[in-house]
């Protein structure tokens, strides 16, 4: 299996956007702490029409899945660099 040479030697230069990065302001969903997020919906390009509920749901369920490929990906490219 190849590896891509920035995967094998890591130059520790990545940085996130500040607009991506977290900060001390409100979290993202503050200002609707006090409404109903059950009316409030999203229009997901595969899903459809969904409640942010939904969204919050299937958006952890997304992230869980990148994480479970990390975590398998992560002993092959180890591997791979020895």
């Amino acid at each position: 299996m190849k590896v891509a040479p920035h995967a094998r030697k890591p130059g520790g230069r990545a940085r996130a956007r500040p607009s991506r990065r977290p900060g001390p302001g409100p979290p993202a969903l503050g200002p609707y702490r006090d409404q109903d997020l059950s009316v409030k919906f999203f229009v997901h390009p595969h899903f459809g029409i969904m409640t942010l509920y939904e969204r919050m749901a299937q958006l952890a369920s997304h992230e869980l899945k990148h994480l479970k490929q990390m975590g398998r990906a992560l002993p092959r490219l180890s591997a791979a660099r020895t």
